[in-house]
């Protein structure tokens, strides 16, 4: 008996070898050892295996939830108060972004305004307020975020108002539908 198998060193009988029970026996041994090894490991590949696939379905659902919470989120962006653009539908203004191409050295203050498409059409100046207040952006910053919470109606006319330079201001109004 002068050999062994390569990987697993089972014992090989040669022909010249009798056949004894212990060599089959630690033959056996060695098998069993090499197959329960093989099936913890196939066990723990599968427990990891599960562990990413729960991972990845919860990351899914949350993307799913996002999405559905963004699907009626529409972002308007003024650019300067020149621009008055008319709001297609309905909804509740959740958020207004401002930001600034430059730090400004004085405060910054604006408003969003709203007014019905018939006053528009009249001419009327009955501009409201959207939040019913004016908004301030401190002198140093580039950047704000103000919550807010009106609503809009379709077809209104929404601008931004202030009476300050605002040719470096971009503002973003975040509308939830609903």
């Amino acid at each position: 008996m002068a050999t062994e198998t390569e990987n697993i060193k089972l014992k090989k009988l040669e022909d010249s070898d009798k056949v004894v029970k212990d060599i089959f026996n630690e033959n056996v041994d060695i098998l069993e050892a090499k197959l329960t090894e093989l099936e913890e490991g196939q066990t723990a590949d599968i427990t990891a295996l599960e562990e990413r696939v729960t991972a990845t379905e919860t990351g899914l659902t949350n993307l799913a939830a996002t999405v559905a919470a963004k699907k009626d989120e529409r972002a308007i962006t003024f650019l300067s108060a020149d621009y008055e653009i008319r709001y297609p539908w309905k909804g509740t203004a959740k958020q207004i972004t401002v930001s600034l191409k430059s730090v400004r050295t004085t405060d910054t203050s604006f408003e969003l305004q709203r007014q019905s498409s018939t006053d528009y059409a009249a001419q009327t100046a009955n501009w409201e307020k959207i939040g019913g207040q004016t908004f301030n952006l401190v002198a140093g910053s580039v950047s704000g975020d103000y919550s807010i919470s009106h609503g809009i109606t379709a077809g209104d006319i929404l601008r931004l108002y202030t009476t300050s330079d605002d040719s470096d201001m971009s503002v973003q109004l975040f509308i939830l539908n609903g």
